[in-house]
């Protein structure tokens, strides 16, 4: 069963696109109505993400995690370092679930990591002993289903997005709860 949905936000929740102010995090309209879903099944969604720009001032980290709040995120953990400082909290390392592990009272059987990269999302969740759901959208959208099931790490389940991933955590789950 179940309890608690770790999620990557970048690729899975939305993309960052350019705009005529700058770059704007837009949201995925299916991930809009997953998370409601979600929240619906009493599940716990905690957003784990890699977010090296939180060292640039332009980046405020307190408007990041509110607008994650407002849809119904419950926590947002971050690493804030760049891959090459080799910290223990960059996924595909373990140290954001340690976090989330302590923070939360978190039973790694219990819960599912959705992500759209292999490199990182998949291998964290492999690493850490979570079950993986992989996401074609984001890192993984211009694989075919072929290449996923061919690579050297492999999801526990592939999904076409983040409504599809709802419907895979209502079977195992065996919940089928209304819009």
């Amino acid at each position: 069963m179940i309890e608690t949905i770790l999620i990557s936000r970048d690729g899975t929740l939305g993309e960052m696109f350019k705009t005529r102010t700058g770059k704007e995090f837009i949201y995925y309209p299916e991930a809009l109505t997953a998370i409601p879903k979600l929240r619906k099944m009493a599940l716990d969604i905690i957003v784990l993400t890699n977010q090296p720009k939180f060292y640039t001032p332009e980046i405020n980290q307190s408007n990041f995690v509110n607008e994650l709040y407002t849809i119904g995120i419950n926590d947002v953990l971050i690493c804030p370092h760049h891959k090459l400082e080799r910290c223990r909290c960059h996924k595909p390392s373990t140290g954001l679930f340690e976090q989330a592990r302590k923070k939360h009272h978190l039973m790694p059987e219990k819960c599912l990591m959705i992500g759209d990269s292999l490199e990182t999302d998949i291998a964290f969740a492999h690493h850490a002993g979570i079950d993986s759901l992989l996401v074609t959208t984001g890192k993984s959208k211009d694989f075919t289903i072929e290449q996923l099931y061919s690579a050297q790490l492999q999801p526990t389940y592939i999904a076409e997005n983040l409504m599809k991933a709802v419907e895979i955590i209502e079977e195992l789950n065996h919940t089928n709860y209304p819009s």
